[in-house]
């Protein structure tokens, strides 16, 4: 039995561009968000990744799953990669069945109804942030794009240089996250859907481990990160005892104060974990993420 799922992460970033605030002028700037220290003191600006973008790719990494794959399924809007959390479903029931992504992740029906079905996500994320005692690095780059002939001008077939400026960020981030994975397949009035349960939630976790290994944000074309996983710690409910979330690891002594109460829940709840120095660590992220689809 599964029930609760829990996750903390901490990567090191290299050239980033993952979460844009928008542009002035010719510049795109990289979000910024403000923090504390450990002491409640104040910080300057720093860069920063959204929940909703780790959200969204969470997401995005179960929707590549389930194309291939014959045993789930998907809802048209979410098949075509743009999924609005909005469904013409008018039952809960309805609306996770047709839909592993709706499931998961949520949606609100549009239905001019009363009491229209709506449901919460499943998954949960943290924004990606900094770890307190470092300080990343950004810089604005310049870049140029060169269109020639007929792009440039229909008159004259003149070339032509447009200059635009973009901002990248550098430096050791964490974040943390839980999939209620007792919920996949269930409406809030316990009714299940006729499917493979365990399927739907293998591919929810199976989604967690490119988003580890750093795959999700903007810019991936041509800005993807140099990520390295430094740190990695997961805890599985067996039973329908709850997991609370982690001390994310954006604290120093955030790994070893999880662990530490992770031990004390005793039976169970199992946990793994990846990092020099962490506690019954494993070689690889990939080997904790297989222990945990074991578990399901």
């Amino acid at each position: 039995m599964a029930g609760y799922l829990a996750v903390a992460a901490k990567l090191v970033l290299n050239v980033h561009d993952l979460n844009n605030e928008g542009s002035v002028g010719q510049a795109l700037d990289i979000r910024q968000i403000r923090m504390v220290d450990e002491n409640g003191n104040p910080l300057e600006e720093m860069p920063a990744v959204s929940g909703r973008m780790m959200k969204h790719w969470h997401l995005e990494h179960m929707r590549r799953k389930a194309l291939g794959s014959s045993n789930v399924k998907l809802c048209s809007v979410c098949e075509s990669g743009q999924p609005d959390r909005q469904t013409q479903a008018t039952d809960e029931l309805q609306a996770i069945e047709e839909c592993l992504v709706c499931d998961v992740h949520g949606f609100l029906s549009t239905k001019k109804m009363t009491n229209a079905p709506r449901r919460s996500s499943c998954a949960s994320f943290s924004w990606l942030l900094p770890a307190l005692g470092t300080r990343p690095e950004s810089k604005q780059v310049i870049h140029s794009r060169v269109a020639s002939g007929t792009e440039a001008s229909s008159s004259t077939g003149e070339t032509s240089q447009m200059i635009f400026y973009k901002t990248y960020a550098s430096g050791v981030f964490a974040f943390v996250a839980g999939i209620d994975l007792n919920r996949i397949g269930s409406t809030i009035d316990n009714r299940k859907v006729n499917g493979d349960i365990k399927t739907r939630r293998r591919v929810a976790i199976q989604a967690l481990l490119p988003i580890v290994l750093g795959a999700f944000g903007a810019s991936q074309s041509h800005a993807l990160p140099h990520a390295k996983c430094l740190g990695l710690l997961a805890a599985l409910s067996t039973t329908e005892k709850p997991v609370p979330n982690l001390i994310s690891p954006i604290y120093s002594t955030g790994f070893e104060e999880s662990i530490a109460l992770l031990e004390t829940m005793g039976n169970g709840v199992d946990w793994w974990s990846y990092g020099d120095g962490l506690k019954n660590a494993k070689k690889t992220v990939q080997e904790v993420f297989q222990e945990i689809l074991a578990k399901i």
